[in-house]
């Protein structure tokens, strides 16, 4: 309702007598003030709005979905009647988007289902357990086999929801089912030519999160403004937000070794540097990129951290990523930081399924399957450091994504590494 309404329908009760005039004025009153209250606030936001934040173009208007099971229909199936099916069958609708039809509760009863709540239904639908699946078990007589669930990455290794599980141990009692997260990582950890061009992608995408980024640095800024500008340069470009880790603080006064998950609204100010690791997808697959900024010049001692413990640290890893050459060497040219009288988060270089995946490489050991203890073409990695000097007051992130070739490496985010990139306040 409109405060106009609400005006109107004040006025309509004092005229017939539902409310005194004396009362009727408070509520004017009242009105009158919140009306001025929402006008101050919409002004306060057009002068608060921060210049160089890329603007969001104006996104056509979404037709309106049909719930996929209303609050009435999810009360009856799951209090009253206790299965979705009844309530379909009652005359509730269920939008089919997830393929969540009578059909569909049918083939499952059919198999032994048919006292599923609406959740568990969905658990079954967005991992792909249909009712031939069950079927197929049972026919290769595995109600009391063995039976591997690798992880899926989405957000990060996970399995199967917990409710999908419980259901398949009470429909195949008997079977032993064994958690195997690397089960599918033989197949991916070597790309095919259409999945690196899908990476390569990805790369593009991150860089212009990273220009985007550093076009929204500036004084006044806040650390989840530049996730917000970096996130619509990816999505806009068709791709997906795997990672955007941002953080910053002060040169002189430094607070921070590594990026923040989660970007705060912290201010950002002139002599800040700005640390980020951000992480693009397309077509499920990903390229990571990492490069300081900040805002003003960088402080002597930044610039010469930089030069020779962060820059030096990464060419050595990046030179020992041939065909040929073993993951012991990447390992070995980690070294560079201690020579150089730093330390470095235990992360050096790992490798790429889908996402973040075996082997990985630390300053002090490498975790590998034996497949994949030497190099070869088609593997996939991200070098990723975290140089800290030596009091550990500061640190800086750096990080690339290559494809490995026959001849050597293919960078998959080929944006300029050299320098640490310059915003003028």
């Amino acid at each position: 309702m409109s405060i106009k309404e609400e005006r109107n329908m004040i006025l309509t009760m004092i005229a017939e007598g539902k409310i005194s005039a004396e009362e009727g004025d408070l509520l004017l009153q009242a009105l009158e003030q919140s009306e001025r209250n929402i006008e101050e606030g919409m002004k306060r936001q057009k002068t608060s709005r921060i210049p160089g934040i890329p603007s969001i173009p104006s996104i056509p208007a979404i037709p309106a979905v049909p719930r996929i099971f209303s609050n009435v229909a999810r009360n009856v199936a799951h209090n009253t009647v206790g299965n979705l099916a009844a309530g379909i069958r009652a005359g509730f609708p269920v939008h089919d988007a997830l393929g969540i039809t009578e059909d569909f509760i049918e083939e499952f009863e059919d198999v032994g289902y048919g006292n599923l709540s609406y959740d568990e239904f969905y658990q079954f639908r967005i991992h792909g357990i249909t009712p031939l699946f069950i079927e197929e078990l049972e026919e290769l007589g595995l109600q009391a086999g063995r039976i591997g669930i690798t992880a899926a990455d989405r957000t990060g290794p996970e399995y199967m929801g917990l409710m999908t599980f419980r259901q398949l141990e009470a429909r195949l009692p008997q079977a032993t089912f064994v958690f195997l997260p690397k089960l599918l990582h033989e197949l991916t950890y070597l790309k095919s030519n259409e999945e690196i061009a899908a990476m390569a992608r990805a790369g593009e995408l991150v860089i212009q999160a990273l220009e985007a980024v550093a076009a929204t640095a500036r004084p006044g800024v806040r650390e989840y403004q530049l996730e917000a500008a970096g996130t619509h340069a990816i999505m806009s470009g068709g791709g997906r937000v795997h990672l955007m880790m941002i953080g910053s603080t002060s040169m002189r006064d430094p607070k921070i070794v590594f990026p923040n998950p989660r970007p705060s609204h912290r201010l950002l100010h002139e002599g800040d540097i700005i640390l980020a690791e951000m992480v693009a997808m397309y077509k499920g697959y990903s390229a990571k990129i990492g490069q300081p900024i900040t805002i003003g010049p960088p402080t002597p001692e930044m610039n010469t951290f930089f030069k020779e413990v962060v820059l030096g640290g990464f060419e050595a890893l990046r030179q020992q990523l041939v065909p040929g050459n073993t993951l012991e060497d990447v390992r070995q040219a980690g070294t560079h930081f201690r020579q150089h009288g730093a330390q470095a988060r235990p992360m050096l270089v790992h490798g790429l399924d889908l996402i973040t995946a075996p082997p990985f490489i630390y300053t002090e050991q490498v975790k590998a399957e034996p497949f994949e203890e030497q190099i070869k073409p088609g593997m996939t990695f991200s070098i990723e450091i975290t140089p800290i000097n030596a009091d550990g007051t500061f640190g800086m992130f750096l990080g690339r994504t290559y494809a490995i070739t026959e001849d050597g490496q293919q960078d998959l985010t080929p944006y300029p590494i050299d320098q640490i990139i310059v915003v003028n306040p």
